[in-house]
């Protein structure tokens, strides 16, 4: 998670352009991931150039204030937006971050 996090945010420096890390789930709720976007369209930036899609463990719950993190072209976010890995085996077993 931090990794794709960190990736959004160097990703969005480099290019010079905004980030968007969105935070989904399938459509029974088993599956969680993260993807990313570019929402300005630009042709010179490829897919190819986005951090990788990450799928969570089926037994991991991602729960967020937010369905999407927005990193501007300074790979910094408007607002604080908390995110929580929760373990549907032991709920004791769960992360908690800030991405700020």
């Amino acid at each position: 998670m931090n990794l794709s996090i960190r990736s959004a945010r160097s990703t969005a420096r480099a290019l010079e352009t905004e980030v968007v890390m969105h935070l989904e789930t399938d459509r029974h709720a088993a599956q969680h991931s993260i993807s990313f976007s570019f929402p300005r369209r630009n042709p010179e930036l490829g897919s190819s150039t986005l951090p990788q899609e990450f799928q969570f463990p089926t037994d991991i719950l991602l729960v967020a204030d937010e369905s999407s993190i927005h990193f501007d072209n300074r790979g910094l976010v408007a607002a604080p937006v908390q995110l929580q890995l929760i373990s549907k085996t032991d709920e004791r077993l769960n992360e908690s971050m800030l991405i700020q």
